[in-house]
């Protein structure tokens, strides 16, 4: 089956002595040994994990985080981006972009609930749902997305806002405000707690993503002129 698959002639040899017994057996124990490490990092992220949940009072275990963020400047250019995580590592595959079209004016609400509607419409038809979906802002963004996820009649979905210290975007010691649904003051992890610098990490990449994405839509808007929309005008 291998021959066939692979298009040539393989043979497999069972070394029972020698130097290619050898080779064998440090494959096993090279095998086994990082076996046993991939066991133990899953088992520290599945515990930051529950401790995560368990601070949070989240009703699922949030193995599958997304994170959405807006960008704008003056209005120009609104986009938005979704990133997601899953046992605590980023997950390119589903991490998505959003050109907002329902508004020109730098109206963060506006967009964020236009972004929350086309990500969950299209989770909904394929019941592929996050457990934790977090926007970055404060109470009234938490309000926000809420509000847009009762209307498409979703409540599977745990939902947290992150609010920066004084909108700082940097990796530094900062103390940021957690939200959470039904409760009025905001929940403050200490300042070195890992769960705090894993939804740090979270966030940051969803605001370095739509920045990026920003960017690149800003940059081409300006390098553009009136020739390129004439027909027949072409890039030469």
């Amino acid at each position: 089956i291998i021959s066939e698959n692979g298009g040539r002639r393989v043979v497999i040899t069972t070394p029972q002595k020698g130097k290619k017994q050898a080779l064998i057996e440090m494959a096993a124990r090279n095998a086994a040994s990082q076996f046993a490490k991939e066991q133990d990092a899953r088992s520290l992220k599945e515990k930051m994990l529950l401790d995560l949940a368990e601070a949070l009072k989240l009703t699922r275990f949030p193995e599958r985080i997304e994170c959405l963020d807006t960008s704008n400047i003056s209005g120009h250019d609104p986009v938005a981006s979704v990133v997601s995580f899953k046992w605590g590592e980023k997950d390119k595959s589903r991490s998505k972009l959003f050109k907002i079209k329902t508004t020109e004016k730098a109206d963060d609400y506006t967009a964020m609930k236009e972004v929350i509607r086309r990500h969950f419409t299209r989770a909904k038809e394929k019941n592929d749902f996050c457990d934790l979906f977090i926007v970055d802002g404060g109470k009234g963004q938490l309000n926000c997305a809420l509000e847009a996820l009762e209307e498409l009649k979703i409540v599977c979905v745990d939902v947290i806002s992150v609010g920066k210290e004084e909108a700082r975007h940097d990796k530094g010691l900062t103390q940021e405000k957690i939200f959470v649904p039904h409760q009025k003051e905001p929940f403050l992890f200490e300042i070195r707690s890992p769960l705090l610098f894993l939804l740090q990490k979270i966030r940051d990449e969803a605001h370095r993503t739509a920045i990026g994405f920003h960017r690149k839509r800003r940059s081409k808007r300006i390098l553009s002129s009136s020739l390129d929309s004439l027909s027949g005008i072409g890039p030469i």
